[in-house]
């Protein structure tokens, strides 16, 4: 489920909202009583560093201590795109910037036209609803974005753990 979320956000333009939400269980008021999960809305801050592997469904990026890195971005098995990035912290949103830079990789038809020099996401350290590790969560281009489980999609590392919200 969060593998076709994860391909369909990079296919209709890499920074689509709406997709990957979580959810978590009710407290019962009653012994025996059935608990209802409710969604997850606002995601709760991970605790770690930016610069890790990250890997997702049909995706991976590489963010470097000097503020660089790469990105691979796919539309499926044999299309997608490899890029320099940037990535730059917001110390007042508690966020980062990553920006792409020049491509050095293309691969089949690449992401459709989606990608180009200049393209930025917001991002953050957030905790995964299901597994409460830390994962990267990418959201559109506004700060409050990056909080919101229903918009964007998220990253995994293997320094924090896995994640279902990561994709396969």
């Amino acid at each position: 489920m969060f593998a076709n979320r994860a391909r369909a956000v990079l296919v209709a333009a890499i920074t689509a909202a709406g997709v990957l939400g979580g959810t978590a269980a009710a407290q019962a008021d009653a012994p025996g009583a059935v608990v209802q999960a409710q969604p997850i809305d606002v995601l709760l801050p991970g605790i770690g560093e930016y610069d890790h592997k990250w890997q997702g469904h049909d995706r991976s990026m590489e963010l470097y201590y000097d503020g660089l890195g790469t990105i691979s971005l796919f539309t499926g098995a044999a299309d997608g795109e490899q890029w320099n990035v940037q990535w730059v912290r917001n110390d007042a949103a508690g966020d980062v910037t990553i920006t792409l830079q020049d491509r050095t990789a293309l691969y089949g038809a690449g992401t459709g036209g989606a990608l180009s020099s200049g393209v930025f996401w917001k991002a953050a350290l957030v905790t995964a609803p299901d597994t409460e590790v830390t994962v990267l969560h990418f959201g559109n281009h506004s700060d409050a974005s990056v909080n919101d489980s229903n918009v964007g999609y998220f990253w995994c590392s293997e320094s924090y753990g896995t994640s279902s919200v990561c994709g396969a």
